[in-house]
């Protein structure tokens, strides 16, 4: 998948067909799927990929969360927003260098700069 995510190398449309058929994909499967669909701006995508993980029970980790606050700030959903960075808190990530810097971004990217001096 990870060969197929390379448009030089591979087709997303591949990678997308190769995903749908693995039946307990993991959080590395995921992360690439992830990756791919920010990279495309399918930032919808992203959000709905993120919430069939974990309903999966897939948890999310420090690479996860940087793509899907990407998708989030660029596409203005702030309640989608909210809900991932309560589930940063939850898992224990709001610390982590990565994933803190882009909570700031997106919610910069909101327009929320103000939340930001509440949490952190």
């Amino acid at each position: 998948m990870a060969f197929s995510m390379d448009s030089s190398l591979g087709g997303f449309n591949y990678a997308k067909r190769i995903f749908k058929h693995i039946h307990n994909p993991s959080l590395f499967i995921y992360n690439l799927m992830i990756k791919a669909f920010v990279k495309r701006g399918s930032f919808r995508s992203v959000i709905s990929l993120f919430q069939q993980f974990r309903e999966h029970g897939v948890w999310p980790d420090n690479y996860t969360y940087p793509y899907v606050l990407n998708g989030i700030g660029c596409i203005g959903e702030v309640k989608e927003g909210e809900k991932v960075h309560a589930f940063v808190v939850k898992t224990g990530l709001e610390f982590d260098a990565y994933v803190g810097n882009s909570l700031t971004d997106m919610y910069a990217e909101l327009g929320l700069v103000e939340v930001l001096f509440f949490y952190f």
